[in-house]
């Protein structure tokens, strides 16, 4: 009875080590079953870096970062002497030519502080020699990720023809060469019927993980974006929209939604 008894501790120490584990994972707000982030598959075919971020760090080129020292000291000694201008501004795309299933995508761009003036949001063409969208945005009131979506304006992207596009701040309308932008390049590529099937079979709340896989970076951000925006559970939505700007190397963007 005794040596019976002996052969049972094994598995009572397995036991209860599987139980210590699980009382640990309860502990601390169950993140072992958390799905995985969202994981986007840039496309192989554009490998070209495109994707401008808007700053004075060493992301921006020496000739623009001259150009934003010098609207930054416009800023400071105009009128409005009180709003600095921010530090970036970026576009929630790749580095490189970013591909959108839908053609008509709301596109989204981080500002790092408030802004009471404008901001310019430009849309450009390979076809056409004027902007195809133009329009004034107001600035944001504090620290956040602002949206242009082009179906409210009435914008159809063509199949694989090449897009940029631009959001800037201008500090002094004298000199527009202090002007501070970032800018970004997109591509429309219909989806195959086989991924339109797949997309329409999955939960709408997993339909950002089947774009980031199949390369369209615009509707795997959109997606996120949108539940951000209606879900109760945002914290949740906001750190997979922050493992896909770590993807695509914005890490203060992904800092930012870290930190909500």
């Amino acid at each position: 009875m005794k040596t019976k008894w002996f052969s049972m501790i094994p598995t009572l120490v397995f036991l209860s080590f599987m139980a210590l584990l699980v009382a640990i994972t309860a502990a601390v707000g169950g993140k072992a079953s958390e799905p995985s982030a969202p994981v986007y598959q840039p496309p192989k075919e554009e490998p070209e870096l495109r994707r401008r971020v808007g700053g004075a760090d060493d992301t921006a080129s020496r000739g623009f970062a001259r150009g934003f020292a010098r609207g930054f000291i416009r800023a400071e000694t105009s009128n409005d002497k009180e709003t600095p201008m921010p530090s970036l501004i970026a576009p929630l795309a790749p580095e490189t030519v970013g591909i959108a299933a839908s053609k008509q995508p709301a596109l989204f761009f981080y500002v790092s502080s408030a802004w009471p003036h404008e901001i310019r949001f430009t849309l450009n063409s390979e076809e056409e020699i004027e902007p195809i969208l133009s329009i004034p945005l107001a600035g944001p009131a504090r620290e956040g990720i602002l949206k242009v979506d082009l179906k409210k304006h009435g914008v159809r992207l063509k199949p694989d023809v090449e897009y940029e596009w631009f959001v800037t701040i201008t500090p002094d309308q004298k000199e527009r060469s202090a002007d501070f932008f970032g800018s970004a390049v997109l591509k429309h590529r219909p989806p195959s019927k086989e991924f339109s099937d797949r997309l329409k079979n999955a939960p709408k709340d997993k339909h950002h993980y089947l774009y980031a896989e199949a390369g369209f970076f615009y509707d795997a951000i959109q997606e996120v974006c949108r539940l951000v925006d209606v879900n109760k559970e945002a914290k949740k939505f906001k750190r997979r929209r922050a493992a896909l700007s770590e993807q695509v190397n914005l890490p203060v963007v992904a800092e930012y939604d870290r930190k909500k």
